[in-house]
């Protein structure tokens, strides 16, 4: 698989003298990385690794290439400045460098091999801190997290640390490698959000929205919690998209505001009777069991609400619109 050198800059935890350039490609391109010796021409499309005072005195860059310098080749001359060149540190050791850098490139062939080979099936991951804001630098996160957990892919792309979790590796046992994964989130005060499966790594903007959607609305409602996945999260998600416009006691059907002006007239209860009589899938006997009423007394309440309400409660569209608002507004309900 091919990367691109700001994937590199972001996973590698290394000490750098100054910044990747901005204008530096994201395109993936670049192959694993070569140790330069003694070649005076950069080839496109490369990866080199060297130390700075090693390079020689002129060298010319093919356009595309890329490299990792440990330490600043100030004495190093070409006809053209190469926009991919990120400096590290001179006390940095050029092994560890370049087996981190491969180590990266594993990581996603490994991920590439699954997917082309049809085994693979991945969830998304969003990583956060709880409150405030990440206890170390994001490439040590993603860092830490592949290195215990050896089904996760961790990286950080636009200073979010995100992993993809390939469930096919996780089948047996996946109650205690999620109890691990807890403790490790619980233990660095973090939190998780996970999207539906996925296999196609080409959509992996839209499984991102959903590992943000769960995080919001996990935290929100669930903030004793560590790992948010997004299926639980999904009537909070259609709730909040509904509720956006309209406030929910202006969305109810008109069957719901005559039971309400009626009952407040009155003095009666026959809203609550329908609410009750829907929850037991419409079952009389059972409704009036939970009701502590008669089932003569359900029935008569029953016809009672046909007439007040002005239906025959046979209109399966108006009763999954009252049906869909009583749910809507449970979930507005803290706690």
């Amino acid at each position: 698989m091919k990367l691109s050198l700001p994937i590199i800059v972001e996973n590698c935890n290394f000490r750098a003298l100054s910044a990747l350039p901005e204008n530096a490609s994201k395109e993936m391109r670049l192959g694993r990385p070569v140790l330069l010796t003694d070649e005076t021409v950069l080839k496109a499309d490369t990866l080199y690794i060297a130390y700075g005072s090693a390079l020689p005195g002129y060298i010319d860059f093919e356009e595309g290439c890329a490299l990792i310098c440990l330490g600043s080749p100030d004495k190093t001359v070409s006809k053209r400045p190469l926009d991919e060149l990120w400096i590290l540190d001179k006390n940095e050791d050029i092994d560890r460098v370049y087996k981190a850098v491969n180590r990266l490139f594993d990581l996603y062939d490994k991920w590439e091999e699954d997917i082309n080979s049809g085994k693979g099936s991945f969830i998304l991951a969003l990583v956060r801190p709880k409150e405030g804001s990440l206890k170390m630098r994001p490439e040590q996160l993603s860092s830490q997290l592949s290195d215990r957990f050896p089904f996760i892919l961790a990286f950080v792309r636009a200073g979010n640390v995100m992993a993809v979790i390939n469930t096919s590796d996780i089948k047996r046992d996946s109650g205690k490698i999620f109890e691990a994964l807890e403790s490790f989130l619980s233990e660095n005060r973090l939190c998780i959000g996970l999207s539906n499966s996925f296999s196609d790594p080409n959509k992996i903007n839209d499984y991102l929205k959903e590992t943000k959607t769960a995080l919001s609305y996990g935290l929100k409602y669930d903030p004793e919690k560590n790992i948010y996945a997004f299926a639980d999260y999904v009537p909070y998600y259609i709730s909040g998209k509904i509720l956006e416009e309209f406030p929910s006691d202006e969305l109810f059907p008109s069957l719901y505001y005559r039971l309400k002006h009626y009952d407040e007239t009155n003095n009666t209860d026959y809203l609550h009777t329908l609410i009750v009589y829907l929850e037991n899938d419409m079952n009389a006997v059972q409704a009036a069991n939970a009701l502590f009423i008669h089932r003569a007394t359900i029935i008569y309440r029953l016809k009672k609400i046909c007439e007040i309400g002005q239906t025959d409660l046979k209109n399966k569209t108006e009763l999954l619109h009252l049906r869909l608002m009583l749910t809507l507004t449970e979930l507005e309900k803290p706690g």
